[in-house]
């Protein structure tokens, strides 16, 4: 028997310490054929786990060969493979998947010759490898991911080498993984972002998809292009068994058109702070009255009133009132005259529809001044949910307006009798009836005649501007021949223009009736022939030339004067306005003819626009109303435009 700490001796002992072992154990000798040739395998010694690894009994196993007892051996190369181990003498460890349906799992033989045979051990690595294919599936399952991942994913060596980029790198980027590998990852980063106070531009940003993960940073990475792009960069760490470092797993997603619209964003913001001092500088230094209103609803969501947000120092003092005391006040409460007024339903409209408002002299009642009328122009237009105000006080203005009218009409009025009697006895000295008068004296009294006959048409001129701003001018449209008319009043022109060498002509087929005032379009067509004779040199035309179109009948005075500035064709209608460009002869009137053909031709429903360029004559082009079934309601005593 064995003695603690000496080697076994006996066969017994050997046998009981294998057959003691946790993994499978076997003997096997040699069986060959008359020649040497090794055909079989006999197991001469199998442990209780090599049974087990069977699934047989150690009895069934003794005595018999592995060919014998596993067919498949010889499919699986086994049998040759042990055969080689007795013929080389080398020891061998290999593979082999199960012997039989019976037995599971793979196994890592190890055989080594013993004496005419082999000595084989065999240690079950099923859970290896099973470990090893799941660890495989997940490093292709991560590969497939980073492969296939929108975010740039890039592995480095802990030299922060790149040892391999994802194809979205290249993407983004441009730099292909070859040109990547084996370079530094610091080498793409923007030199001012290559130290730890770029973190603090990810804080400017917090909670956006700017905001890089923790521990990460925003920088701006070079492209293959040379230029950069704002990337938020996560690194991870890699350690590998025993927990050394391995290097680092760069996750980056690609910012710069979130970081350039933010800074986009900010410097519009600037600018939009800037323009709203701007705005607020503008308005404040305003001599006209300005506020901000917000509308007021009921539960209904009817305005009933409106609220005061802002204003400006001259709506302060207009209404006697502190900026303080005057925001938050309500409109009704400090001024509840405008309570059931059209003004009120004008801003309501405002406010409700989008449109602008424009309403000129408007009187009003001023609470603030005792109640006394003054006359206001106000402007208005929706802001939001409430309207944008500015209001003017005109009442001077208007009250020396009305005063100039009133002198003007009384003028005009005590100048006609006097001219009435120059041209009177003018006459009567041209007839003869004072006496015999020689040439010479009747080319005297043909100029008198003539200026006579100026200052006539200046003072109708005069009362028809004042009548007009007083609402007393007449205005009777009824139906009319407009073609007659303009024949009429062509010819009427004639001799002045035969007296004058120029040609004037009509150019018009049949015209539908219009709706006009007869004596008033014939006042127009006066004006608009005069002064194209007075402007059109001898061996000059003027045409006359009418078109119907869209309800309305186009007339067209065109003559082959001089031509009008384009300055002078802005301001030409404007009342006492005379065009820059004209000699002495377009002094001879007070300017107002053609700012009374305009108010005419408004008041008829028509309108009347000037087209003219220097050397190349100008053309007087007005439109009035065809006449319908339904006339339109007289215009008498209307304001001018």
């Amino acid at each position: 028997m064995s003695t603690p700490g000496h080697a076994l001796t006996s066969a017994s002992e050997l046998a009981a310490a294998l057959s003691a072992l946790p993994d499978p154990l076997f003997i096997m000798k040699s069986v060959r054929d008359p020649d040497g040739t090794i055909t079989e395998l006999r197991y001469a010694f199998v442990n209780e786990a090599g049974a087990r690894l069977y699934g047989l009994p150690v009895e069934a196993v003794l005595g018999h060969g592995q060919c014998e007892l596993f067919g498949s051996v010889h499919e699986r190369s086994i049998f040759e493979t042990c055969v080689g181990v007795i013929d080389s003498g080398s020891p061998i460890s290999f593979d082999v998947p199960p012997l039989h349906d019976g037995v599971g799992g793979s196994f890592r033989l190890t055989a080594a010759p013993f004496g005419d045979g082999l000595l084989v051990s065999a240690r079950d690595i099923s859970e290896q490898q099973q470990a090893e294919l799941a660890l495989a599936e997940s490093e292709e399952r991560y590969r497939m991911v980073a492969e296939n991942a929108t975010d740039l994913v890039v592995l480095a060596r802990p030299d922060r080498t790149i040892v391999w980029t994802s194809p979205a790198v290249t993407h983004v980027t441009g730099w292909t993984a070859e040109e990547l590998v084996g370079t530094q990852l610091a080498d793409l980063v923007h030199p001012d972002d290559r130290t730890a106070t770029t973190t603090a531009r990810a804080s400017l940003y917090p909670g956006d998809p700017i905001t890089p993960p923790p521990g990460g940073f925003v920088v701006r990475i070079r492209t293959r292009s040379g230029a950069y792009r704002w990337m938020s960069t996560g690194v991870n760490p890699v350690t590998d068994e025993s927990g050394l470092d391995a290097g680092v797993v760069a996750n980056i997603k690609d910012v710069d058109d979130l970081v350039r619209a933010r800074e986009s964003a900010l410097a519009d913001r600037a600018a939009a702070l800037a323009d709203r001092a701007n705005l607020r500088a503008t308005v404040d230094s305003l001599l006209d009255p300005h506020v901000l209103l917000g509308a007021i609803r009921d539960a209904s969501g009817q305005i009933v009133d409106f609220v005061y947000l802002d204003a400006n120092p001259a709506a302060c003092a207009y209404n006697r009132v502190s900026y303080e005391d005057l925001i938050g006040a309500r409109l009704l409460d400090l001024l509840p005259g405008h309570e059931d007024t059209e003004t009120f339903e004008s801003y309501r409209r405002v406010v409700e529809t989008g449109e602008p408002l424009v309403l000129d002299d408007v009187v009003y009642a001023q609470e603030l001044l005792g109640g006394a009328e003054r006359h206001y122009d106000t402007r208005a237009a929706r802001v939001g949910e409430g309207l944008s105000l500015t209001w003017r006080d005109i009442t001077d203005r208007h009250s020396a307006t009305e005063r100039r009218e009133e002198f003007l009409s009384h003028v005009s009025h005590e100048l006609r009798t006097p001219l009435a009697v120059v041209h009177q006895f003018t006459s009567l000295l041209t007839d003869g009836i004072g006496g015999p008068v020689t040439p010479k004296q009747q080319d005297f009294l043909a100029v008198v005649m003539r200026n006579v006959g100026q200052l006539k048409v200046m003072i109708d001129d005069l009362l028809d501007v004042t009548r007009s701003g007083n609402g007393r001018l007449t205005i009777i449209c009824q139906e009319l021949p407009l073609g007659d008319a303009l024949t009429e009043a062509t010819e009427g022109f004639g001799w002045l223009a035969k007296k004058r060498h120029v040609t004037l002509s009509t150019s018009f087929g049949e015209l539908p009736p219009v709706y006009a005032d007869p004596a008033r379009l014939n006042e127009v067509l006066a004006n608009l022939f005069d002064n194209a004779l007075k402007f059109t040199p001898p061996g000059g035309t003027i045409t006359v030339e009418a078109v119907p179109q869209d309800g309305e009948v186009r007339v067209a005075v065109r003559d082959s004067g001089r031509g009008l500035h384009p300055e002078d064709i802005e301001r030409i209608f404007e009342q006492f306005y005379q065009a820059s460009n004209h000699g002495d002869e377009s002094r001879s009137g007070l300017g107002l003819g053609l700012f009374i053909c305009r108010d005419l031709i408004e008041r008829q429903g028509g309108t009347i626009v000037a087209r003219s360029s220097l050397g190349h004559g100008t053309s007087m082009i007005f439109t009035l109303p065809i006449a319908t079934d339904e006339q339109r309601a007289p215009r008498d005593k209307q304001p001018p435009k």
